[in-house]
């Protein structure tokens, strides 16, 4: 591991160990693409979100997905150091929650998108 990438692997090793009691299982690099968390959204968990730390973009991002919905939210830092200050003071419930995107909106957008394609047969 690059000396540069140690704030946020131990930022991230940390919250791993916090939250699901184990260690991050894969060394990081500056290319990775680092899982940290995924649950699923919606009163009836109708959509996913499956929460990666970019390396290479130093972004954390949250992918949620529905049967025909895909949708990213993304949270750009200025730097490694930053991300880990950010990434070391959130617990799950924070780093899945969604600032930008509205869940109902998506389970909303995945059931006309699963209707349209009805539709089309």
């Amino acid at each position: 591991m690059e000396k540069a990438l140690k704030p946020i692997e131990e930022a991230i090793e940390a919250f791993t160990m916090s939250e699901f009691g184990e260690e991050m299982d894969e060394e990081i690099t500056t290319e990775s693409i680092v899982p940290i968390a995924f649950t699923t959204l919606g009163d009836n968990e109708e959509l996913e979100i499956q929460v990666k730390f970019n390396v290479e973009q130093n972004t954390l991002e949250q992918h949620v997905t529905g049967i025909y919905l895909h949708a990213v939210e993304y949270t750009r830092y200025e730097s490694i150091e930053h991300a880990a200050i950010d990434l070391s003071s959130v617990d799950f419930e924070a780093i899945t929650r969604l600032d930008k995107l509205d869940v109902d909106e998506l389970i909303e957008q995945d059931e006309y998108l699963q209707q349209e394609k009805i539709n089309k047969f």
